[in-house]
């Protein structure tokens, strides 16, 4: 029984030098095959590696900080763009709160300025090109206003500005984008994306800002 079964093995183990010695080219040409697709998923997956590494650090990296002016004329005149200032919304509550607060008008500048701006700087490799922003404001009338001087309690509007402006690697730009002294309490969100000189568009980011303007309460 022991003479069969070693007998059976030698055959098998025969069988199988004969066939790898048969087709020895073929196996070969397997095997290199399958080391060359190795050899190639790993190169792709190499390169992808290094261009993903290559494009974060030519990235535009966008700083976006919330700052309120309360002097135009203070400010830088090479960084301050105050070109794109939309005071549409604050004319109208500047003519309510006038008309509701007779007693403050002697003051003509106390409805105007206190500006809603946004500093922008750049900290990455690549030169920013553009900067859409979405402003999404909540102005409200205090209790007593509502109560006492029959104010309406609150107004929502949306306002969009594209900002035009090139901002090299290490370079800011203050933004004033409205004035809020006439607001008496608001809700600012703001929702920013920026493209590079690349034409490479970046993912929103989104701030919040609350502010209030007491002597109109």
């Amino acid at each position: 029984m022991i003479l069969l079964e070693t007998t059976i093995v030698a055959k098998e183990g025969s069988s199988l030098y004969i066939w790898i010695c048969n087709n020895y080219a073929d196996i070969l040409t397997t095997l290199a095959v399958i080391l060359n697709a190795l050899y190639v998923f790993y190169t792709v997956r190499t390169f992808r590696q290094i261009k993903k590494q290559t494009d974060l650090q030519l990235n535009a990296h966008l700083s976006s900080d919330i700052k309120l002016v309360n002097n135009l004329a203070a400010e830088n005149k090479q960084i301050c763009k105050t070109q794109y200032i939309n005071t549409d919304l604050s004319d109208s509550w500047k003519i309510t709160m006038q008309h509701s607060f007779p007693d403050l008008t002697s003051d003509t500048q106390l409805f105007d300025g206190n500006y809603f701006a946004l500093k922008f700087s750049n900290y990455g490799n690549t030169e920013i090109k553009s900067i859409d922003i979405q402003i999404d404001i909540l102005i409200k009338n205090s209790k007593n206003c509502i109560e006492n001087k029959k104010l309406t309690p609150s107004e929502s509007k949306q306002i969009k500005f594209h900002i035009n402006e090139e901002i090299a690697k290490g370079e800011s730009i203050v933004v004033p984008l409205f004035p809020t002294a006439s607001f008496p309490i608001f809700s600012v969100k703001v929702t920013i994306k920026h493209k590079d000189v690349r034409g490479t568009l970046y993912p929103l980011n989104v701030i919040q800002h609350d502010g209030e303007n007491k002597y109109i309460q």
